[in-house]
């Protein structure tokens, strides 16, 4: 850490604390420094049964509530009430409904969970209602939170709860952090400043985009592609059954170059179309510049 240049900004934190002391690090096998490592493998407590260790979670994550409260409040809410009503009919139910509810599981205390996958393994997690919600602030505004990015937010709290459209909620509320606002800086570099298009006369640069995928005409188009004159402005579009590069490369050559001549340059954007070797070989071929 003393020596390498790029470091975390908490281990620059760290590093600047320590170079007012001298010291010198020494590694020890810890086979033979098991005096100071055993405190690091202070031996826990007897394991505890399953049913006490849901009921602790759920003490400790949702604010102190026993489970008949938060089963009340679950069936306060109009959606998760909804789907503990429709899970005892499963097997009556629709194809459709019972893919919906098929990771949704009631336990012996009435409480809904569903099961959400992980890295490692399934996990059943409790489904919170609408307003036990802003207990899950903690996540993320808690100082010991760190006021973490959308998806580790995300992550830290579908580990543990779940509710409808959670993704989506999180990801607003992060955005609209004050905090995280005003204190961080975006990591993404700033975007470089506009500049002018020059233009020398006509026909002498073109623009090419596609539009679409459309609803199918009658003719089988979905695609839809414009040139565009930098001077005049003109527009020349064709509608296209497909976006592939030898369509394109068609279009370029009968609506561009058949009529107007051969152009000293094209602008696209960098879609995979533009940058195949078929337009490659075309621009060379018209001796025009990419």
């Amino acid at each position: 850490m003393m020596k390498t240049r790029k470091l975390a900004p908490r281990l620059t934190r760290w590093a600047l604390c320590l170079q007012e002391f001298d010291f010198e690090v020494i590694y020890k096998s810890g086979r033979i420094h098991k005096d100071v490592d055993c405190l690091s493998r202070n031996p826990v407590g007897d394991p505890i049964e399953a049913k006490d260790v849901t009921e602790r979670t759920l003490v400790v994550n949702v604010e102190t509530l026993t489970s008949e409260e938060i089963r009340e409040r679950q069936l306060r809410d109009p959606k998760i009430s909804k789907i503990m009503r429709l899970l005892p009919k499963y097997e009556h139910l629709s194809c459709r409904d019972r893919k919906k509810l098929k990771k949704f599981h009631i336990n012996e205390q009435g409480l809904l969970y569903r099961k959400v996958e992980n890295h490692s393994a399934d996990k059943l997690c409790i489904v919170i209602p609408r307003c036990l919600r802003k207990d899950l602030y903690s996540m993320h505004d808690d100082p010991l939170s760190g006021h973490l990015g959308q998806k580790k937010t995300f992550e830290r709290i579908n580990s543990r709860f779940y509710f409808p459209g959670m993704r989506k909620y999180i990801n607003r509320y992060v955005k609209t952090c004050v905090e995280c606002q005003t204190r961080k800086f975006p990591t993404v570099p700033p975007a470089g400043l506009l500049q002018p298009i020059i233009v020398g006369g006509v026909c002498e640069k073109f623009g090419l985009d596609i539009l679409g995928p459309f609803p199918k005409s009658l003719r089988d188009n979905k695609y839809i592609i414009v040139g565009t004159e930098y001077l005049t402005r003109f527009a020349i579009v064709r509608a296209l059954p497909d976006s592939t590069a030898a369509l394109i490369a068609s279009f370029v050559v009968e609506n561009i170059i058949c009529q107007f001549g051969s152009p000293r340059e094209f602008l696209t954007d960098r879609g995979v179309q533009f940058r195949s070797a078929v337009m490659k070989e075309t621009f060379n071929l018209l001796h025009t510049k990419h």
